[in-house]
């Protein structure tokens, strides 16, 4: 399997609750922005989506085939940030079962994720035909993150992107 980026990523701590409905707006948020700054039609988009994993995380489907509910996505790129959330007292948090009706079930939910004073570092990981993670797509994820009161530190160099 070809590693473009297998690295640490910035560390995040939430400043106010965070719900399962601003999880949905981060991701739609996200997918916005690197669309924009991709310049990308509808047939070539980035969709951000819950990452169907334990630990959890924001992950990128490409292309025409992708539509929320499915996961047959084109081909078998594979690119992410992952989340393991910790409460303050260092306990790790639970993150709730991804399924292809996470985005219309959380879309409208208050139900609180994860609470204010959590913290994660992240791992980014760019696998197969995904291309490795960039500067300016990280700095798109932390204009985001923060404007979800996330706060965003200790983003990694832009040598520590590519393996």
């Amino acid at each position: 399997m070809e590693i473009n980026t297998d690295t640490y990523g910035p560390k995040l701590t939430l400043t106010t609750d965070f719900t399962k409905k601003m999880f949905i707006e981060l991701c739609d948020k996200i997918s916005n922005k690197l669309n924009k700054f991709y310049n990308l039609t509808d047939n070539d988009k980035i969709i951000i989506s819950p990452e169907p994993i334990t630990e959890g995380g924001l992950r990128f489907y490409y292309g025409k085939n992708w539509e929320y509910g499915t996961y047959n996505i084109r081909d078998k790129s594979y690119k992410t940030i992952r989340c393991s959330f910790f409460d303050k007292n260092k306990k790790k948090l639970d993150y709730p079962f991804i399924t292809e009706n996470t985005h219309s079930e959380w879309k409208n939910s208050d139900q609180v994720l994860y609470t204010a004073g959590s913290t994660s570092t992240t791992v980014l990981k760019a696998f197969q035909d995904a291309p490795q993670w960039i500067i300016e797509e990280l700095l798109i994820f932390k204009k985001c993150f923060e404007k979800f009161n996330i706060k965003c530190t200790k983003m990694p160099a832009k040598k520590h992107l590519s393996n």
